[in-house]
């Protein structure tokens, strides 16, 4: 009978300690810990955080928390925060190698945190390329006079790029015939890692490029000429396209070429005009533009006295205008006036086309003879 009392009485004891340590263990620290994965910017901060809850502990022993840098993953430590749960900051002393290059570790103790709720983050710098996953191993120590927590982790990281492109051009480029067009386009790199980009073109003619590929620093951007050769007379489009070398991303801009060519002629309404020595004689002469686009021309003269007016004439491509140029009377007879009027394109100052106009100003009578000759009377200038 002692025996089974004993045995009892030994249970008892253990079921005691059991709770015992139960209690204690509902007022240790809760810590929550850097685990799974993420993924970080190239050149990006990485913050590792851990939180400690320390209310209901009945003391403190203080906190460690250590890193270990994965070797040969570029990643540099960049410091600390500290705060509790009124985001006042404490200190913490840093000691470990840092180096990043090989088995770097960083190590961050506090013997006197605020005995509260408080946040502990470990910044890291991240290598500009991408890559990974890496793996930060380490442990936390969070010590109360209760029950200590101490805790390994592991996540793992990687630097990961985004990639995007824009490529903006001018509307349309305008060459005379015979020229290629030469359209400037900007080339913008929209995402956080350097990146290359192809540049093609479909449509009619021929590209060539100052710079393809064009190799851009994350957020870079560079003007490129693209010449399209081979274009016949007129309007053409094509389709230019940018495609990122990291993932294949594009973007495409429409390039309207016009290669424009010139062309002029001009008539007068009448060859020749015959009229009196008291009145000026005005000669209409018509221009048409012959060419492809809309152009300008300058209206000259030579020969006569007259004058020109409505000039130069803006005319829509196949489209007319006139002008007039109007041979002064001087009271006198004169025949055969030669004026030669000519419209030359503002665009291509080679194309341009003549006409001449005759003028001949004669002294009109009339003669009216009677019945009677005696009688006969002359009207006229003489």
């Amino acid at each position: 009978m002692k025996r089974k009392n004993t045995s009892l009485l030994i249970v008892a004891i253990f079921l005691c300690t059991i709770a015992a340590i139960s209690i204690a263990s509902a007022a240790v620290t809760d810590v929550t810990e850097p685990s799974g994965s993420t993924n970080v910017d190239p050149s990006g901060t990485l913050t590792l955080e851990w939180s400690a809850d320390w209310s209901g502990t009945t003391g403190f022993g203080g906190a460690t928390v250590t890193v270990n840098i994965p070797g040969g993953s570029g990643f540099t430590y960049a410091g600390y925060t500290a705060v509790d749960s009124s985001q006042t900051p404490f200190t913490l002393t840093e000691t470990g190698s840092h180096d990043p290059a090989g088995t770097g570790q960083v190590q961050l103790t506090s013997s006197s945190p605020p005995v509260d709720v408080n946040t502990i983050q470990v910044l890291f710098t991240a290598p500009a390329t991408v890559g990974g996953p890496y793996s930060f191993t380490g442990n936390s120590l969070f010590a109360s006079d209760d029950f200590p927590s101490i805790d390994d982790f592991t996540i793992d990281v990687s630097v990961v790029g985004t990639y995007g492109v824009t490529i903006t051009s001018t509307s349309t480029e305008r060459v005379l015939s015979g020229n290629d067009p030469v359209h400037t386009i900007n080339v913008l790199n929209d995402g956080n890692v350097e990146d290359s980009f192809t540049l093609s073109y479909v449509g009619t003619g021929t590209a060539g490029y100052s710079a393809n590929p064009v190799v851009l620093a994350a957020g870079a951007n560079t003007d490129v000429d693209v010449t399209i050769s081979g274009l016949p007379d007129g309007t053409t489009v094509g389709t230019l396209t940018a495609t990122s070398a990291g993932d294949s991303s594009t973007d495409t801009s429409t390039l309207t070429s016009e290669v424009q060519l010139a062309a002029v002629t001009i008539t007068p309404e009448t060859s020749t005009l015959i009229g009196s020595k008291d009145s000026d004689i005005v000669h209409t002469f018509t221009v048409t533009n012959a060419g492809n686009f809309a152009d300008t021309f300058t209206i000259a003269k030579t020969g006569g006295l007259g004058t020109v007016v409505e000039t130069p004439l803006a005319i829509a491509a196949g489209a007319t205008d006139t002008f007039t140029i109007t041979e002064p009377q001087d009271g006198a007879e004169r025949t055969n006036i030669l004026t030669t009027a000519s419209a030359t394109s503002q665009a291509d100052g080679t194309k341009s086309d003549t006409a001449t106009a005759d003028s001949s100003f004669k002294n009109y009578a009339v003669t009216i003879t009677p019945a009677t000759p005696s009688d006969s009377v002359t009207v006229g200038d003489s």
